[in-house]
């Protein structure tokens, strides 16, 4: 049973805090922390995944897919705006985007339809 993947409530959380902290650092204008927002999606997207793999709740499973989808979008836009930061380091880098950490949240949300496998 050692080898059996972290549980559900521990991937979920860990995943969740790494992209909290990459939304607030995405709210600052700088590029360092814009690349440090960015690495950090990226690193609770990677736990997301690799939790969700071995998740035995497919409700569950479709929920966090969405949300890494969400996440995905936010880093690209993070991303874009690191390197806008750093063509233009003068300038002022627009917007954080936001897209909040994995709970459960079946309502009507801005998501695409056409996520996920």
């Amino acid at each position: 049973e050692a080898e059996r993947s972290m549980p559900a409530a521990t991937y979920i959380a860990e995943g969740s805090a790494l992209v909290v902290q990459a939304i607030k650092l995405s709210s600052e204008c700088d590029k360092d922390s814009l690349q440090q927002s960015f690495d950090l999606y990226v690193k609770g997207i990677e736990v997301l995944i690799k939790g969700v793999r071995s998740d035995p709740d497919p409700k569950r499973q479709a929920n966090v897919r969405a949300k890494i989808e969400a996440y995905l979008q936010s880093a690209e836009k993070v991303r874009e705006r690191a390197k806008t930061a750093l063509a233009h380091p003068s300038a002022p880098v627009a917007g954080g985007d936001q897209a909040g950490p994995a709970h459960s949240n079946s309502g009507g949300t801005s998501q695409p339809a056409a996520a996920a496998a």
